[in-house]
């Protein structure tokens, strides 16, 4: 998938969620969805998105690789409120997603934590805009098990989903 129109990245400190306290967070099951906002499979050239939810409050980050193996980073630390759907590219982005080629599948991470994600990959404290990595997708894999694995396992929660892109 590549991204067309997209603007510069955005440097930001990420806000504190401004639902329920950590404290009380931390307590409840961690729960998490990410889904298309188009049908799939889906053609070369549609616009598309992804709803992201989760249960508790925290910071969602979205990783895609393309069929040849390419690591984008599609967002870090992007403030997901409970119960409330974060919808990534939001309009206020500034750009938009399209699907191109290669062809074939797309594996879309969304990483949800209930703190920022200071083990990124972006270089940015918030990021909202596509950046492509220097990544193969074994090694970004790796990295990621890696930095997760600093991170105490109920606080953060993991989805992937597979979209088709075709000709």
């Amino acid at each position: 998938m590549a991204m067309l129109g997209a603007c510069a990245a955005r440097e930001q400190r990420p806000p504190p969620p401004p639902t329920a306290p950590v404290v009380q967070a931390a307590t409840a099951p961690f729960s998490i969805s990410l889904v298309p906002t188009v049908p799939v499979p889906i053609r070369i050239g549609t616009n598309l998105g992804f709803n992201v939810s989760a249960n508790t409050a925290g910071y969602a980050s979205l990783y895609l690789i393309d069929p040849a193996g390419q690591v984008t980073v599609l967002g870090e630390n992007m403030v997901v409120f409970a119960a409330r759907d974060l919808v990534y590219p939001a309009p206020a982005d500034g750009f938009t997603l399209a699907a191109a080629e290669p062809v074939g599948f797309n594996q879309v991470i969304l990483l949800v934590t209930r703190q920022p994600f200071v083990g990124g990959f972006s270089g940015f404290d918030t990021l909202t805009t596509p950046v492509s990595l220097a990544l193969g997708s074994g090694e970004f894999r790796s990295q990621l098990n890696r930095r997760t694995a600093t991170i105490p396992r109920s606080a953060w929660a993991m989805d992937e989903i597979r979209v088709r892109v075709v000709g």
